[in-house]
């Protein structure tokens, strides 16, 4: 498995992405109030899709996640996140855009995501691992 990851990991024992509030990681308020969860124009985004997999732990729910240009697969134990923008913008190597690095997309269940314990924007990925697909640069993130 090609590892690429920070010292700063995502813990596994954390609220998955269908149920948060059940761990204690974050509050259940965050459906109601994902605002105080979240930052920027992550939000609307992130907001609309915890409340969609609510309770729903085998809900298909697509990640995200900039990898170094060679790596095609998304591990237990990785950062992502459900929203392509944010994905992008830790994508951003250098101010030429060549630098970049891609970004990864994979769709997989709301049971695999756990919190990364302070917002709605990054999580921890625990499934098996899953072979993520290229996001065209091209490719506009949702608002």
């Amino acid at each position: 498995m090609m590892s690429h990851r920070m010292q700063h990991q995502p813990i596994p024992d954390t609220d998955p992405l269908h149920a948060l509030g059940s761990e204690g990681t974050i509050p259940p308020d965050v459906y109601e109030h994902p605002e105080w969860y979240s930052f920027g124009e992550w939000t609307p985004v992130c907001a609309a899709i915890i409340r969609q997999v609510r309770g729903r732990p085998l809900a298909e729910v697509l990640v995200y996640r900039a990898v170094p240009p060679g790596a095609t697969m998304i591990n237990p134990g990785d950062w992502v996140t459900t929203h392509l923008g944010y994905a992008r913008q830790h994508a951003v190597q250098t101010d030429d855009p060549a630098d970049d690095w891609p970004v990864l997309v994979a769709a997989v269940r709301a049971d695999q995501v756990r919190s990364g314990g302070s917002d709605i924007v990054e999580w921890g990925y625990f499934g098996e691992p899953v072979s993520g697909r290229i996001v065209p640069a091209t490719m506009q993130a949702v608002r």
